[in-house]
């Protein structure tokens, strides 16, 4: 679990120094967050009470969206895959990695 562990926080912290994936996470949604909250306002000023909850939503479906296959790519694609292999390591670990990283991000 130890392992599981530091495999996790290891993932976080490769997704964080990784401009496209920061982009994706970070830039995206938020973006797309105060954009809409705008357009939702102009058409119906009662939605300022429901629009946190709603864009929040959103955000975070956009963000998870666009953000998860772009490290898999990279994993899949590179020579981490075969490490991996060699070292007897599930490939499963690496995806369940990616998506709890994912969602700390977001």
């Amino acid at each position: 679990m130890r392992a599981f562990l530091y495999g996790v926080s290891l993932q976080w912290k490769l997704d964080l120094r990784n401009k496209g994936v920061l982009l994706t996470y970070y830039v995206v949604p938020l973006v797309f967050f105060f954009f809409m909250g705008g357009v939702f306002t102009s058409i119906d000023p009662l939605a300022k009470e429901t629009l946190i909850q709603s864009m929040t939503i959103f955000g975070v479906t956009m963000g998870a969206f666009l953000g998860s296959p772009t490290p898999l790519i990279e994993l899949f694609g590179s020579e981490i895959k075969k490490a991996y292999k060699v070292g007897g390591i599930p490939l499963w670990t690496a995806i369940v990695n990616n998506f709890i990283s994912a969602f700390i991000h977001l």
